[in-house]
């Protein structure tokens, strides 16, 4: 069929391609689950046609076939598949077929068709919440609250304005407006009960809504109480403000706080269905939480030790003993503690909760040997497993934790290659002890690891692999990337391509592009080029919301380091090609002719970067340090750090005479 963008292009027989799950349109519209279901994998053939001036569309499945015909810009009656009587007109607008349709509880929904540039028809269906969510998720937050507000007076759809109250709710609990977001979402709630006469006259998919929206609902009210008034979460951010409340009135408006979410968590928790068990666990452990904050201990414990019985998780005898411990039951939570230690020796609270018991029994002896426990467990983490409590062990960690940690890392823990050094080691980059110290520690743990083999490799794989994933700090990450990409250990490469695109804080980076060009994984050159030719934005023009500011460099700086990443693949045509165009972009064109130089030693790219000091300009600190990791292969490149050097040094002695 030729490519056309006019209305007659639609015209004739269309078999079906692919698509995305139409599930959640059909949903919002208000097909039941019957009929959802019944729709997913059907592969319709359509068949358009027109006859002086009427439009026929023919949907041809193998379950039935069924033809709608109109004039343009006339209203129809139409009865949709799953039985709904519609009204609804087709209006033909810059070559595209809209067509609009309303059922009798005023449930508007839009299908858009086209025919693209392969010739092929597109088809777009979508509500009005649909349409507000997509302006809402381009950033433009204030005008979707207040289309949506809109949406809640105009409509008199009562499911409609269900789903909007629900979407309000979010939107403004996005935007740090938990106390209307709440009132949003209680609004939903109370219209969903009344227009059905209850929860227990629930569909599954109303219930299914239901518990959902009181789940968030118990969770932020929960939160609003832990926190305050004065605390809001917008987005990724954390934003603090005074309270206008008196501090009496501070503490029982978080009471009623409190009290609220007990109510919505009890609610919900008898409503989950049997099958999601996981669910009703954590609910469970939830609402525990909830009641010991707003001080109903027995009930609270009741639900630790259930769930401690059900998963033999220590945690919920420590929850228990905390609750006794708080209603100055003070013999029960010591039982209770030593019950815990037997099951788990490495539990560190519990240690601490009972040096508080001993001493307020004036015991210092047993008091100071439980603190010393505390102390030893709450720095050793929980993956490192060869570490046990002895004088030996208590000694060097007291050594560590001494301006003499240095020296001990280059002595005795390089010295022993046992796990129970490997470990330590590992917990020294988990505490992330800034400098030489945590530099020196990853440093052993890679050359330990290209060194080794078989169980020992995959033993010091593991170690490095729990830093990247319970990381306390970016450099963490940064340190544990690059030891493991030394190792060029495999299962590296995944969790690397998911963090290259969220690798944009300029002053905290994790160098995910430096570690793909070390692990040497050649999968790793189209992530690279990817995020050259395609940046990641981190900022919308259309946006009302204040983004990290720490953002705001972040994706140039991964540019560059892209483009020196790349010189490890430099033998690669596409590689080379990407370089080449790069010389010609302001942003990266140092960073390509520094690894255009050093893979090919070829004079003129040399030439190219000393003309730009020549120039008066010193080159990118990140091409600088590329340089320097590479000086040894050329004279030349020495020559271009030399005349950097003494670039830096002549600006330095100028703003020290205009300070002067």
């Amino acid at each position: 069929m030729a490519s056309n963008s006019s209305i007659e292009a639609l015209k004739g027989t269309w078999d079906y391609v692919n698509g995305d799950d139409i599930g959640d349109f059909l949903k919002e519209i208000g097909v039941g689950m019957v009929g959802r279901l019944a729709a997913k994998g059907i592969k319709p053939r359509l068949v358009i046609t027109e006859t002086d001036g009427i439009w026929t569309l023919r949907t041809e499945t193998t379950l039935k076939t069924m033809t709608l015909s109109f004039t343009p810009n006339v209203e129809y009656e139409d009865t949709t598949p799953d039985g709904r009587e519609v009204k609804g007109i087709v209006r033909f607008e810059n070559g595209k077929w809209i067509q609009k349709t309303v059922d009798k509880n005023g449930k508007e929904s839009m299908i858009t068709r086209w025919i693209d540039e392969k010739d092929q028809q597109q088809i777009i269906m979508e509500t009005k919440i649909q349409k507000i969510n997509e302006i809402f998720q381009s950033g433009r937050h204030k005008q979707a609250i207040t289309d949506i507000q809109t949406l809640i007076e105009e409509s008199s759809a009562d499911n409609e304005i269900f789903k909007a109250y629900n979407c309000l709710g979010t939107y403004l609990n996005l935007m740090g407006q938990h106390n209307e977001a709440v009132e949003a979402w209680i609004n939903a709630l109370k219209l969903l009960e009344d227009n059905t006469g209850g929860v227990e006259k629930f569909n599954e998919g109303q219930l299914v809504e239901w518990i959902n929206i009181t789940i968030v609902l118990a969770r932020t009210m929960y939160r609003q109480g832990r926190e305050g008034s004065g605390v809001s979460h917008k987005f990724n951010s954390v934003c603090y403000t005074a309270s206008k409340m008196s501090e009496s009135e501070e503490e029982e408006w978080k009471k009623e706080r409190f009290q609220a979410a007990v109510k919505y968590y009890k609610q919900v928790i008898d409503k989950i269905p049997q099958d999601a068990s996981e669910t009703k666990i954590k609910i469970r452990t939830e609402l525990a939480q909830a009641l010991f904050t707003s001080g109903n201990f027995d009930e609270a414990v009741q639900i630790y030790e259930e769930a401690f019985n059900n998963d033999g998780d220590p945690t919920w005898l420590y929850k228990a003993a905390d609750c006794s411990w708080q209603q100055e039951k003070k013999e029960q939570a010591y039982t209770r503690l030593q019950q815990l230690i037997t099951t788990d020796p490495t539990f560190a609270d519990a240690y601490q909760l009972c040096a508080t018991y001993f001493t307020e029994k004036n015991d210092i002896t047993q008091a100071d040997e439980y603190t010393r426990r505390y102390k030893f467990y709450s720095w050793v983490p929980k993956f490192c497993r060869h570490i046990e409590y002895n004088e030996d062990n208590v000694l060097l960690l007291e050594t560590i934790q001494s301006d003499q940690a240095l020296e001990c890392i280059e002595t005795t823990l390089t010295a022993d290659t046992s796990k129970r050094s490997t470990e330590f080691l590992a917990a020294i980059c988990y505490h992330h002890y800034h400098g030489a110290v945590e530099n020196k520690a990853f440093q052993v743990l890679e050359q330990r690891g290209v060194a080794s083999e078989g169980d020992e490799r995959e033993f010091i794989g593991s170690l490095l692999m729990h830093l990247i994933k319970k990381h306390q700090s970016i450099c963490t990450i940064k340190g544990a990337a690059s030891a493991l990409a030394g190792m060029k250990y495999d299962e590296l490469f995944d969790i690397l391509a998911n963090l290259l695109p969220q690798d944009l804080n300029i002053c905290f980076p994790m160098h995910i592009p430096n570690a793909l060009g070390k692990l040497g994984d050649r999968r790793a050159i189209p992530l690279l080029i990817k995020m050259i030719e395609e940046p990641t934005d981190t900022q919308n023009d259309n946006s009302d919301s204040s983004d990290d500011f720490l953002l705001s460099g972040g994706t140039s700086r991964l540019i560059v380091e892209c483009c020196l990443a790349l010189s490890s693949f430099s033998d690669d045509e596409k590689v080379k090609e990407v370089l080449l165009n790069g010389i010609n972009k302001e942003e990266i064109r140092e960073a390509c002719f520094a690894v255009l130089a050093v893979c090919t030693e070829e004079k003129k790219y040399f030439d190219e970067l000393e003309k730009i000091l020549t120039d008066g300009n010193t080159l990118d600190h990140m091409v600088i340090e590329y340089l320097q990791n590479n000086v040894n292969k050329s004279q030349q490149i020495e020559n271009l750090l030399k005349l950097n050097e003494a670039l830096l040094v002549k600006k330095q002695q100028k703003e020290n005479v205009d300070t002067d």
